[in-house]
């Protein structure tokens, strides 16, 4: 408890704890002033009525004409099929019953004749959706993607933890709990006979463990908060992604959100560790973490990146950005794109960062029970 209480009393440490609750608290704010704002256009769908109703006129003008007959019979069919479905959908966005919405929009899917438009990622993708949402049992929300219900909305707050503002927070509050060590601390430790090796897990651990702590309480908050003011949903809600991460439900991808943090925090504190057995100064690891976070977010978005940035343990600082560069969405590089190993990405990137931080903390062992410094 004592290394605990000695890290819960710095000031820094304080401070810092605040900024990150105050800065995840007003994402949560913002995601859900984001999320009620209107998505669907009544006007959009009154535009497309009267296209529909003037490409109908068109068909039959080509009939009448003798002009491309039997394509023109074909669209003809098409668009009298869809006028009354997209008649449907301008009533339900007036009721605002957004299920019969997407019905009627998967029945227009349906409908089409054009190869093209049907084997496109965006039918494609609407369509796996679509039937994810009916297998899920949850209504439909008003925009695909944007759910405002609680296992939705934990998860798309999942997101916040993969900026680089939050690991910049996160470095500071983990990565150099050993460098306080340093060197007047030791002289105590040896007093009390307490082993270097306990005062390694402990300063390694005891970061982790609190930041974890903080931002799981102010996630559990926030579900419990939305689950009474607008609803549970259903965990097997999909989680909106793209590509071979479509099929996703929300509580597999919250799940792995958080986990995937824990990851994050125990290789930037065993990271830390090294650092300081390498510096022996206090503060320069926490400054070395944090030029090295910042120059490589900025560095990876470079051209001559994609074909090495799978290879970089520093890419798999963040499970959005690892699903957004491994085929979760459909922008281009270097916001998208599937530049990593696909669907394994997530368990390689796990396995990559622990593999790495027990390198780290082999060495800092080795380093921090060579260390001399001078009695007196």
């Amino acid at each position: 408890m004592f290394f605990f209480k000695e890290y819960l009393s710095s000031r820094k440490n304080q401070l810092i704890l605040v900024i990150l609750s105050i800065l995840l608290v007003s994402w949560f704010v913002n995601a859900r002033i984001t999320v009620t704002k209107s998505q669907l256009s009544i006007n959009d769908i009154q535009q497309q009525i009267q296209t529909t109703q003037l490409a109908i006129l068109n068909c039959e003008s080509n009939i009448k004409d003798g002009l491309n007959t039997v394509e023109s019979k074909s669209e003809l069919n098409m668009l009298k099929e869809n006028l009354p479905l997209f008649q449907i959908q301008k009533k339900a966005i007036q009721e605002k019953n957004y299920t019969k919405f997407y019905d009627a929009q998967y029945e227009i899917n349906k409908n089409s004749k054009d190869k093209s438009q049907l084997d496109s990622s965006n039918s494609k993708s609407f369509n796996a959706w679509y039937n994810e949402v009916k297998a899920s049992g949850q209504a439909f929300p008003e925009a695909q993607g944007e759910d405002p219900m609680a296992y939705s909305a934990f998860l798309e707050a999942n997101g916040d933890l993969n900026g680089i503002l939050i690991l910049v927070l996160v470095s500071v509050l983990v990565s150099d709990f050993l460098s306080w060590q340093f060197p007047n601390k030791l002289r105590l430790w040896r007093v009390l006979k307490v082993k270097r090796e306990k005062i390694q897990i402990m300063t390694l651990l005891v970061p982790i463990i609190t930041v974890f702590s903080v931002v799981c309480f102010l996630f559990i908050c926030y579900f419990i908060y939305l689950g009474f003011s607008v609803g549970w949903g259903s965990p097997k809600f999909p989680a909106g992604m793209f590509g071979e991460y479509s099929n996703m439900p929300v509580w597999q991808a919250g799940v792995w959100g958080l986990a995937y943090f824990a990851v994050i925090l125990i290789f930037l504190s065993s990271l830390g560790q090294f650092l300081t057995l390498i510096v022996k100064r206090s503060f320069l690891p926490l400054i070395v973490t944090v030029l090295i976070l910042v120059g490589y977010s900025q560095l990876m978005t470079q051209d001559f990146m994609k074909h090495v940035i799978k290879f970089i343990p520093l890419t798999y600082l963040g499970s959005g950005t690892v699903v957004q560069l491994s085929g979760g969405s459909p922008a281009p590089w270097p916001l998208g794109g599937n530049v990593l190993f696909g669907q394994n990405s997530l368990i390689f990137g796990v396995i990559y960062l622990l593999v790495l931080s027990l390198i780290f903390y082999i060495a800092t062992h080795w380093l921090f029970q060579r260390y001399v410094y001078r009695k007196a």
